[in-house]
């Protein structure tokens, strides 16, 4: 457990592997804290977790790029779980979630403290489920494949959500949605049967 009650913690270029503890990083807690993490280039591979990354306390500012999470044992486990906190703050780019969960929901008991931002961009979902109950959410340019997934949110998310390529009946939260890709599309993967998603350059992905 990397628990930063407080304060900046930065992770580069780690292997995260065949942990059994309840959360990896924890950033804040229930009390009046607030903390800044950064990850990137780091690989969380088998790690028996609740979750991976936690949050709580107020105002917590979370950054993951260029990461990878693949299969987490546990039933009802999440790669992400910003759902402890007032406030939930995440930007996210160039990352894998592989059979990992992506959580977000404010605290019903914090309306009155600042909004939250969601960020994601350029990102590979696997058969990785996306809830959002927040604000100020944006899925934008991501690839979301398999069969076991749904992007879902509370009745009072709005979500944006554009240029992914997504099965629309798998889209259920509301919110405003804009040139998404699904039916007629070549997805062009160079060899998704030895998980090598990178994108040939005759793929329909490519500057769709």
């Amino acid at each position: 457990l990397i628990y930063n009650r407080t304060g900046i913690s930065n992770t580069v270029k780690s292997t995260f592997e065949s942990n059994s503890s309840h959360t990896i990083f924890y950033c804040g807690n229930s009390n009046s804290y607030s903390c800044d993490i950064t990850i990137s280039a780091t690989k969380f591979e088998n790690n028996d977790t609740t979750e991976i990354i936690k949050n709580g306390g107020y105002g917590n500012y979370i950054e993951v790029f260029d990461s990878h999470f693949q299969s987490q044992p546990q039933t009802g486990s999440r790669a992400i779980n910003l759902s402890g906190g007032c406030s939930a703050h995440f930007k996210g780019a160039n990352n894998v979630f592989d059979n990992s969960e992506f959580y977000i929901q404010k605290n019903p008991a914090c309306s009155n403290y600042s909004s939250d931002q969601i960020y994601v961009i350029n990102s590979l979902f696997i058969n990785s489920s996306t809830y959002i109950s927040a604000e100020n959410s944006q899925l934008i340019n991501n690839i979301y494949i398999g069969d076991n997934y749904e992007i879902s949110g509370s009745e009072n998310s709005i979500v944006e959500t554009s240029n992914n390529y997504i099965d629309p009946n798998k889209l259920t939260v509301r919110g405003f949605h804009a040139n998404n890709i699904f039916s007629d599309v070549s997805t062009g993967f160079v060899d998704a049967a030895a998980n090598d998603y990178h994108l040939t350059p005759s793929s329909g992905l490519v500057d769709a």
